[in-house]
């Protein structure tokens, strides 16, 4: 291989740790936040008369100022876990789409998508297994540049760089 694909490679693979481990970090931080959340319900039905279930259609937390930091509720039919930064800004979302398929977003400052993780098809590649996305989404329709790993049907992995049209620019194998 040239020197400018060994340099991509490595710099591709280096993006990719960072990537992965903010991805387990705000796992933890999700999971976290549904044991905290477990916990004070168990505590708060502890203390009075214990009820079988707890049923609500949206379950809002604050912090101490009053401002939302997570929303754990349904969308239709569809569960959603949002994750709120200090100022409002929609940081991380775990949910099911409405055809069940499991989706986590992670997002910057500006509430841009910077990493997805998709369990069902990649329709840019055609292949119907799960699929990681790391990119920088500059809103909706907006071009921007992509790299999508993931397996194909026969658990090949792959690996694309995508220009601002979608184009595949790069790819393994």
């Amino acid at each position: 291989m040239d020197l400018l694909g060994d340099c991509a490679v490595a710099s591709v693979t280096a993006r990719m740790d960072r990537l992965e481990r903010e991805l387990r970090w705000w796992q933890l931080v999700g999971v976290a936040t549904l044991a905290i959340l477990g916990w004070g319900l168990v505590i708060g039905a502890t203390r009075e008369q214990v009820a079988d279930e707890i049923r609500v259609k949206r379950l809002l937390i604050v912090d101490d100022s009053g401002r939302s930091r997570a929303v754990l509720g349904t969308e239709g039919n569809a569960p959603a876990l949002r994750l709120y930064d200090a100022r409002g800004t929609n940081r991380a979302e775990i949910l099911l789409r409405a055809d069940g398929v499991p989706f986590v977003a992670l997002r910057d400052d500006e509430a841009k998508t910077t990493a997805q993780l998709d369990v069902g098809p990649d329709l840019r590649g055609g292949f119907q297994g799960g699929f990681l996305l790391l990119g920088s989404r500059r809103g909706i329709g907006v071009p921007r540049h992509e790299l999508v790993a993931g397996f194909s049907d026969h658990g090949q992995p792959y690996i694309r760089f995508l220009d601002k049209e979608s184009k595949v620019i790069w790819k393994a194998p």
